[in-house]
C-alpha cells in the first residue's frame, strides 16, 4: 500500500520525531547501571538519524511540483576552436499566428524568445563586428524591421523578458540584413559556417532569419595554455600545433625539443622529423624518420599510422632526394630543386653528367667524410 503525504501529515510526523527526541532518556553520569559513554554514543546515533529523517520530510514538505511551459527552455551550445559559446533560450511556437508586426512588433527590442531574456555566454573574449566582448554572460536581445535587424547584447543577463532593460548596459549592436526561409515553426538558434576562427550564429522563426558572427583568436588563446605545458607529451601536442597552425613556430621548435629531451619516443621523433622537413633539412628529416619508425616496430603495440610514417619517409627520398651508391641508376623527379647524396665518394659522376645534360648548374659540396651532396637547378626535363 502506498501512502501520499500530504503538508499535514509531513507536519504531524516532524512534530511526533521532535517530540520522540526530545523526551529520550537523557545519560545520567551519575548512574551505576548505565555507562555513560555508552550512553552519549547511542544519543549521537539517534540525533543523526532524527536529523536524516527530517532532512528528507523537509524536501518533501517545500518540493514544488514541475509543468511544462507553453515555450519550452532549450540551450544551443558551440566550440570555436577552444572557446565555448552558449545561448539560453525559450522557444515559442508560431501556432498559427503572424508573428512578425503583430506578435513581435517591429522596431522594438525584443527578448529573442520568451519568459525570461535570452542570454549568450563566452568562455574567452570573442569579436563581434568591430567590438571586444569579454568572456561572460550577456542578455541577448532583437530588434527586428522589415528587412534586418539589429543584435543587442546588454551586460544584466538576469532580465525577465526586456523589464528592467537598460540601454547604457548594452556591450554592442550588430545590424544584420534578414533572410526569409522556410517555414520554422518552433524559434530556433543554431550555428553555422564554423569554422576554427569563427562562426555564425543565427536566429529563425517563422520565415524570418538574421545572424551575426563570432570572431576568436583562437591560436592566443591555444598558445597561452601551450606555454604552460609541462612532460614530453604536452609540450609534444603543443608542437604539433604550431607546426599544423604554421603559427609560432619557434616556440614549436624549441618545444618539440624539450619533449625529446625529456623522453625520446616515436611520436615526438616523428615530429621533430616533420619539423626539419618544414625547415629544408631533409638529410636531417630522414634520419630521425628512420629512427622513429625503427622505434615503433619494436613497439609492443605497433602504432596505427606508422605505414603514413614510412610513406613520409619514401616521399621525402623521392622527391626532394635519392641516396644511391656507385652502381645505381638515379631517378629524378618532377622538381625545381633536389638534392642528391652519394653513399661513396663522386667517383660515378660521369654517369650523373650522362643523365643530367639539361641541367642549368651543377654545385658539388662535401657534406661528410664519407659522402658527397650535388645540387641541380632544374630549367625542365628532356
Amino acid at each position: 500500500m502506498i501512502v501520499k503525504l500530504t503538508t499535514n501529515d509531513v507536519t504531524i510526523k516532524f512534530a511526533l520525531i521532535l517530540y520522540y527526541f526530545l523526551t529520550l532518556e537523557q545519560p545520567n553520569k551519575k548512574s551505576k547501571n548505565h555507562s555513560f559513554k555508552r550512553e552519549i554514543k547511542i544519543m549521537s546515533k539517534r540525533f543523526l538519524i532524527t536529523f536524516f529523517i527530517l532532512i528528507v520530510m523537509l524536501g518533501q514538505l517545500f518540493a514544488q511540483p514541475k509543468y511544462p511551459r507553453v515555450s519550452p527552455g532549450a540551450t544551443v551550445s558551440q566550440m570555436i576552436g577552444i572557446t565555448e559559446v552558449k545561448v539560453t533560450f525559450h522557444r515559442p511556437g508560431v501556432k498559427g499566428r503572424l508573428v512578425w508586426d503583430e506578435l513581435v512588433p517591429l522596431d522594438k527590442i525584443w527578448r529573442a524568445g520568451a519568459n525570461e531574456a535570452t542570454t549568450i555566454e563566452f568562455s574567452h573574449d570573442v569579436t563581434i563586428g568591430e567590438t571586444l566582448v569579454p568572456a561572460g554572460k550577456y542578455s541577448l536581445f532583437i530588434l527586428p524591421t522589415h528587412k534586418d535587424a539589429t543584435f543587442i547584447i546588454n551586460k544584466n543577463a538576469e532580465l525577465w523578458g526586456t523589464f528592467g532593460y537598460k540601454q547604457e548596459e548594452d556591450v554592442l549592436r550588430i545590424t544584420t540584413k534578414a533572410e526569409y526561409l522556410d517555414h520554422m515553426e518552433w524559434l530556433q538558434f543554431s550555428f553555422s559556417k564554423l569554422r576554427k576562427n569563427s562562426a555564425v550564429l543565427s536566429m529563425h522563426w517563422e520565415d524570418f532569419s538574421v545572424g551575426f558572427a563570432i570572431n576568436v583568436d583562437t591560436d592566443k588563446y591555444v598558445l597561452e595554455g601551450a606555454r604552460k605545458a609541462k612532460g614530453w607529451e604536452e609540450l609534444n601536442k603543443a608542437a604539433i600545433y604550431c607546426l599544423e597552425n604554421e603559427v609560432a613556430l619557434d616556440e614549436g621548435r624549441a618545444w618539440i625539443d624539450k619533449s625529446l629531451a625529456e623522453e625520446r619516443n616515436y611520436r615526438n621523433l616523428g615530429v621533430k622529423a616533420e619539423y626539419l622537413a618544414h625547415d629544408g633539412d631533409l638529410a636531417g628529416a630522414q634520419k630521425i624518420m628512420k629512427e622513429a619508425i625503427e622505434m615503433g616496430k619494436k613497439m609492443e603495440r605497433v602504432p596505427h599510422n606508422i605505414k603514413e610514417r614510412e610513406e613520409q619517409l619514401k616521399e621525402w627520398e623521392t622527391k626532394y632526394g635519392l641516396s644511391f651508391g656507385p652502381t645505381t641508376t638515379p631517378v629524378f623527379p618532377l622538381t625545381s630543386n633536389f638534392s642528391i647524396s652519394f653513399a661513396t665518394s663522386p667517383s660515378n659522376e660521369s654517369q650523373f653528367i650522362i643523365v643530367t645534360k639539361s641541367i642549368e648548374s651543377i654545385a658539388i659540396t662535401k657534406s661528410s667524410p664519407t659522402g658527397w651532396v650535388k645540387t641541380f637547378n632544374f630549367n625542365k626535363l628532356c
